[in-house]
C-alpha cells in the first residue's frame, strides 16, 4: 500500500499533514480498500490509471483489485523521489487573487524545503513536526486566551463607560453603579427612546395634560416618518411639545459631553410631530377617513403608528406604577383605551 506518514501525536481534529516531497512505499508493499475522508487527501497527482470502480467498491473482485494496485505501485516506484501534484491554477482553471497568491507562497516553501534543509530527510521528521506542531497549537491558544482575557477584546468598553457617566449625572444609576428608580423605570420603556421619556416623566411633563393630549406628545416618539404637513396644535400640545425637544436638547448635550457621539441637533430630529394632530383627534373620536385628511401620511402608517403608541402607553402604565403615579398610570390606560377602537385594531380588514 502507498501511504505517506502523518505526525503521530497530533490529533485528526488537529492535524497539519506534512507536505508531501516523496511517496513513501513499505519493503513489503499490500493493499486494502478503504474509505477516507476529504481532509485526508494531501495530494491530487497528474497521474492517471484506468480501473473498473465497480468491480473494487461495489462488487470487489480480487482480479481487478490486484491489477489496480499494481498500477498504483508503478506510479508510486516511478515517482518516488518526484511526485508531481496537479496545478490548481492552471489545470482547474482557480484564478481568484488570494488563492494564487498562497499558491504561489506554497510552491516557494515547498523548493525552499525540498533544497536548503536536511530536516527534511530526517527519519523522524514526522515525530519532531507533531511535537513542534502541538507546542504551535498550544502558543495559539495561550495567546487567544490572553487576548480574550485583555482589555482588547473589549471594543465597546469606552462607549459603555461614556454611556455609564451619561446615567449617573442623570442619576438613573448611583455612583457604585447600583440601578436608581429613575433606572427601574427606564427599564419600563421598550417602544421608544427610554431615557427621554423617563426625564418627561419625572419631570411631570404630563401632570397638566389629559389622556389624548398625552398619547397625541406620545407619537413623536413613534412616527419616525417624513411629513410636509405642519401639524395644527393647540397651546397645550405646543408647550408639551417646546418641553419635549427642551428635554431632547438637555440629553443631547449631557451625552455629548460625556463623549458619545451625539449631534444636538440630529438627536433632536429624530422627534417627528407630524402626527399629534392626527393622533390627538383619533383619541378624541374623529373618525379614520377625517384624519387622513389632517395629514399627507399615508393611511398604513397612520394605522402602524396608533397601533405602536399602544404599546408606548402601556411602557408608561408600568412606570407609572414602579414610582407610585396613580394619576399618570390611570392617563395612560384611558389614552390606551381612547386609540383602542375601530378599523385601527379590526382583527381584519376582510372581517
Amino acid at each position: 500500500m502507498v501511504t505517506t506518514k502523518t505526525p503521530a501525536k497530533l490529533s485528526e481534529a488537529s492535524a497539519a499533514p506534512l507536505p508531501i516531497t516523496k511517496v513513501h512505499i513499505p519493503p513489503e508493499a499490500t493493499y486494502a480498500v478503504v474509505e477516507i475522508a476529504p481532509q485526508e487527501v494531501t495530494l491530487i497527482t497528474r497521474h492517471k490509471i484506468k480501473l473498473e470502480a465497480a468491480s473494487i467498491v461495489d462488487k470487489p473482485n480480487a482480479r481487478d483489485i490486484t491489477a489496480t494496485f499494481q498500477q498504483l505501485l508503478q506510479v508510486a516506484q516511478e515517482n518516488a523521489d518526484n511526485i508531481e501534484g496537479i496545478n490548481p491554477v492552471k489545470d482547474l482553471k482557480i484564478n481568484e487573487l488570494e488563492f494564487v497568491e498562497k499558491f504561489q507562497k506554497k510552491a516557494e516553501l515547498l523548493q525552499i524545503l525540498n533544497s536548503g534543509f536536511q530536516c527534511a530527510r530526517c527519519p523522524d521528521l514526522a515525530e519532531h513536526y507533531g511535537q513542534v506542531h502541538t507546542r504551535r497549537l498550544l502558543a495559539e491558544k495561550v495567546a487567544d486566551l490572553e487576548y480574550r482575557m485583555s482589555d482588547k477584546n473589549l471594543q465597546l468598553l469606552p462607549e459603555y463607560e461614556q454611556r455609564l457617566r451619561v446615567l449617573k449625572i442623570l442619576e438613573f444609576v448611583e455612583q457604585t453603579n447600583t440601578v436608581k428608580l429613575k433606572g427601574r423605570v427606564a427599564c419600563e420603556i421598550n417602544t421608544c427612546d427610554e431615557l427621554i421619556v423617563t426625564e418627561l416623566i419625572f419631570e411631570n411633563v404630563f401632570t397638566d395634560l389629559d389622556a389624548a393630549e398625552v398619547v397625541a406628545l406620545l407619537s413623536c416618539f413613534v412616527f419616525q416618518e417624513k411629513s410636509d404637513s405642519e401639524p395644527v396644535l393647540t397651546d397645550r400640545l405646543q408647550k408639551g411639545r417646546d418641553k419635549i425637544i427642551a428635554v431632547t436638547r438637555r440629553l443631547a448635550s449631557v451625552q455629548h459631553k460625556c463623549g458619545l457621539d451625539i449631534v444636538e441637533e440630529d438627536y433632536v430630529s429624530n422627534l417627528k410631530f407630524g402626527l399629534v394632530e392626527v393622533v390627538y383627534e383619533w383619541a378624541r373620536g374623529m373618525s379614520f377617513k377625517q384624519i387622513t385628511d389632517l395629514t399627507d401620511a399615508l393611511e398604513g402608517i397612520i394605522v402602524r403608528c396608533i397601533v405602536r403608541l399602544d404599546e408606548t402607553c402601556r411602557d408608561v402604565r408600568n412606570a407609572a406604577r414602579v414610582i407610585g403615579d396613580s394619576a399618570l398610570y390611570k392617563k395612560a390606560e384611558e389614552a390606551s383605551m381612547l386609540i383602542k377602537r375601530d378599523i385601527v385594531f379590526a382583527a381584519s380588514l376582510y372581517y
